[in-house]
């Protein structure tokens, strides 16, 4: 089989039973559905309208509130004519830091699951598109073959002249 990765590395053809993957996502799937019940008290989901109205904070952000909720505490008459409580600013940056753990867990599982895939389709579509390649030659002498050549023309399509090659996706990263 021809490497499903262009470049320096190798693709490692894996070949997974697919009965026990199921199996084994169903079974993680099962116990995300138990960590979003778990959490589903302490955590919010916003709207897709509301996510880019939420402040965002520097790097940095959570030491440096820390010191300055300390000296707040001494100065009463700043915390309330803006209404802020340094233990309440406090409780919040320690919630945040809490869910970081998760974040990066679920970024890294997520990032795997995003890898895995990509990989079994690249092993999926080389050797297609090579069989792709041979079936249209057939395809102009045999009959049987075009009916079915013809209909996936779209999809096994490739633009030799006008690639354009594509930024590699970024990968997911936990929120700091």
């Amino acid at each position: 089989r021809a490497s499903a990765l262009k470049g320096e590395r190798k693709m490692k053809l894996t070949r997974i039973n697919t009965v026990e993957l199921r199996a084994a996502v169903e079974a993680a799937t099962k116990k995300l559905v138990e960590a979003e019940t778990i959490l589903e008290p302490f955590v919010t989901t916003l709207t897709d309208r509301e996510r880019p109205t939420i402040a965002r904070a520097r790097e940095g952000f959570p030491s440096a509130v820390r010191v300055f909720a300390r000296a707040l505490t001494e100065q009463r008459d700043i915390c309330e004519c803006v209404g802020c409580d340094p233990a309440a600013v406090v409780e919040d940056i320690d919630n945040a830091e809490a869910l970081s753990v998760l974040d990066e867990k679920l970024c890294a599982i997520r990032q795997s699951v995003v890898d895995t895939r990509l990989v079994w389709t690249a092993e999926a579509l080389v050797p297609s598109l090579a069989a792709y390649a041979v079936a249209k030659v057939r395809a102009k002498t045999d009959g049987k073959m075009r009916s079915i050549v013809e209909p996936l023309a779209e999809t096994f399509a490739t633009h030799r002249g006008r690639q354009k090659v594509a930024a590699p996706p970024s990968p997911v990263t936990p929120l700091r």
